[in-house]
């Protein structure tokens, strides 16, 4: 995992523990990566999803969730509802 800026918080997926997000100083999004990549593609393969990984891309990489303007300065998983992330942001 490369990041270009400091990483400034992290939190554990508390649904899917192999799976992390993290806020790096000086920017708008929030990153989430997997520790296990094979295991998120078995789980999406049950629920009936398909997961590809394209050449060249981190294999560790899930996505960028996006949605201020202004830079985030915390996030957190949500402890009830699996698909929700709570973010913070100086915006």
């Amino acid at each position: 995992m490369k990041h270009k800026f400091r990483v400034s918080f992290i939190d554990w997926d508390p649904f899917t523990p192999h799976r992390l997000l993290n806020v790096c100083q000086k920017h708008i999004t929030v990153q989430v990566w997997s520790l296990n990549p094979e295991l998120d593609k078995e789980e999406a393969k049950k629920e009936g999803k398909e997961i590809t990984i394209l050449e060249g891309e981190d294999k560790y990489y899930v996505a960028n969730v996006r949605g201020h303007k202004g830079f985030i300065t915390c996030a957190m998983w949500s402890k009830f509802d699996k698909d929700c992330i709570l973010t913070c942001s100086d915006d």
